[in-house]
C-alpha cells in the first residue's frame, strides 16, 4: 500500500501488487467518467499519476470506471491538463468564467459520462489559476 496524502482527496491512497502487476488507484484514476476536480488538490494529483506511471502495471483498478491499464494513468493526467490549457487560453483571451459552459468537451473526453463535471472542472480550475495570478 502506498499513501500519498492530498490528490482527489486529502487521504489517497493506492494499493499495487507488484507482482501481480496490478494497482488499485481509488479516486485518483476515473476511466471513462470526468471526475470532479474540485474536491481534489491538482498538483499533487497529477504528481501521483506520474508516479504510479513509473510502476509496472498490467492491470489498473480505477475508483470509477472499468477496469483498465497503464495508460489509462496518462490519459487522466491529459484530462487535467487539457482542463488547464483551457483556463489558460479563457484568461488569455479576457473570457469570463460564466462561458465556461460555452466551451464544448474535447475528444476523446466528450463520450466520456458525467459531463456536467467538465464545466464545473473549468470553473474550479479558472478561480484556482485567477487566484494564484493575482
Amino acid at each position: 500500500m502506498i499513501c500519498y496524502g492530498k490528490g482527489h482527496t486529502e487521504s489517497d491512497l493506492i494499493l499495487y501488487l507488484p507482482e501481480d502487476k496490478i494497482v488499485f488507484t481509488g479516486d485518483l484514476v476515473f476511466i471513462g467518467i470526468h471526475p470532479y476536480l474540485a474536491d481534489g488538490y491538482i498538483e499533487d494529483w497529477k504528481s501521483y499519476l506520474t508516479t504510479m506511471e513509473r510502476l509496472e502495471i498490467e492491470k489498473l483498478v480505477p475508483g470509477h470506471g472499468n477496469i483498465g491499464d497503464a495508460k489509462d494513468l496518462r490519459i487522466m493526467k491529459t484530462y487535467i491538463e487539457m482542463i488547464e490549457e483551457e483556463v489558460q487560453w479563457m484568461i488569455a483571451n479576457d473570457m469570463p468564467i460564466t462561458e465556461a459552459a460555452s466551451i464544448g468537451i474535447p475528444e476523446p473526453f466528450s463520450a466520456w459520462w458525467f459531463e456536467d463535471f467538465f464545466t464545473r472542472n473549468v470553473q474550479f480550475i479558472y478561480k484556482t489559476e485567477r487566484f494564484s495570478n493575482e
